[in-house]
């Protein structure tokens, strides 16, 4: 999610109809983002989706190392 929300972020700067519905969905989640309003939204997003990549890839990466633990076993 955090690549696509940085991507229609800058993309919304350009066309700013790109995305509507997926930025409101990413202000409803995100608390203090508000989309559509300038560089610094994108800023604030591209904040928020690499924090979200990194809590995601750690998740994913523990439960992996979990699961083959338990094959290799």
């Amino acid at each position: 999610m955090g690549r696509l929300h940085t991507h229609h972020s800058a993309a919304n700067l350009i066309w700013p109809s790109y995305g509507q519905t997926f930025l409101q969905l990413c202000g409803s989640i995100f608390p203090g983002y508000r989309p559509g309003t300038g560089m610094g939204s994108v800023v604030t997003g591209t904040i928020y989706a690499l924090v979200d990549g990194v809590i995601g890839g750690a998740i994913f990466g523990w439960l992996y190392n979990l699961f083959a633990a338990r094959k290799a076993e």
